[in-house]
């Protein structure tokens, strides 16, 4: 059933989706042109290539914000709003409900993601960009001889790597769903409540980080940092990267339990 109620929810963003990414390919291909335009006064030029650059940034950004919109809107619409009595009628566990629309929305994030980047590399490709555009393309390009040569070790890094990526693209979208789920007790105040919800949770989870750095250099502020001092960079990253995805895999089984146990009493569906 999970299999069907996923491609239910990959159909559903098809237009809206398709609409937004066909927006990008117009604005891409229209900033391309415009900074190709053909302009004999060199500060016209660098005036011209400067405003087009930054607009195009700006604009195909938007790609990726349309599409977290749509992921949320849907959420709220078939989970709280009018059709939310309609989803809980099919003989399906609520959980199942939760992780079908999860896995579309961060699937339909991650094509999005991929579609900005490429429209990113084909609208920077070419010689012709003014000198200050011309130096950040240098300055990837040098980073890139920065790296060093791949070796066998670094798999664990790159998977590491790999598996953060994956789970905060779920987490983020499970913290709203857990607050559109808090919303939802508190009836016809269910938008401002889940609006509030979220920010309080966002003050929450920057007062506890903090605490617990200022707890530890309280607790024990003769702590040595020899550690990070001799430790390779190979050792420090995977010691930061692991830390991160330990507490996305924590924030992860938080967020889904608690948006599971609040939409499986069914409270206040419109």
């Amino acid at each position: 059933m999970l299999g069907k109620l996923f491609k239910h929810e990959m159909k559903s963003y098809c237009l809206p989706a398709g609409i937004t990414l066909l927006a990008g390919v117009v604005v891409t291909l229209l900033m391309k042109i415009i900074s190709l335009l053909p302009v004999a006064d060199e500060n016209g030029r660098y005036l011209l290539q400067m405003l087009s650059f930054y607009g195009f940034y700006y604009l195909i950004a938007l790609v990726g914000v349309a599409m977290e919109v749509f992921v949320v809107v849907r959420f709220f619409n078939t989970m709280v709003a009018d059709r939310g009595y309609l989803t809980f009628t099919l003989p399906v566990k609520t959980s199942t409900h939760i992780w079908s629309k999860l896995f579309a929305g961060v699937l339909w994030q991650l094509i999005a993601s991929a579609f900005v980047m490429i429209s990113r590399l084909l609208f920077m490709a070419g010689g012709y960009w003014c000198d200050e555009i011309q130096e950040l393309k240098d300055i990837f390009h040098e980073l890139s001889d920065v790296l060093p040569e791949f070796q066998a070790k670094y798999i664990v890094t790159i998977l590491l790597a790999v598996l953060l990526i994956i789970v905060w693209n779920f987490v983020p979208f499970l913290m709203i769903y857990m607050c559109i789920a808090i919303g939802q007790l508190f009836g016809k105040w269910r938008i401002f409540a889940s609006i509030a919800s979220f920010f309080i949770l966002v003050i929450c989870l920057y007062i506890v980080g903090i605490a617990g750095i200022m707890s530890l250099v309280v607790a024990a502020p003769d702590v040595s940092f020899d550690f990070f001092a001799n430790a390779s960079a190979y050792a420090i990253v995977n010691g930061v990267v692991g830390t991160m995805l330990g507490v996305g895999v924590i924030a992860f089984i938080v967020f889904f339990a608690i948006t599971n146990r609040l939409f499986d009493k069914h409270l206040n569906l419109e």
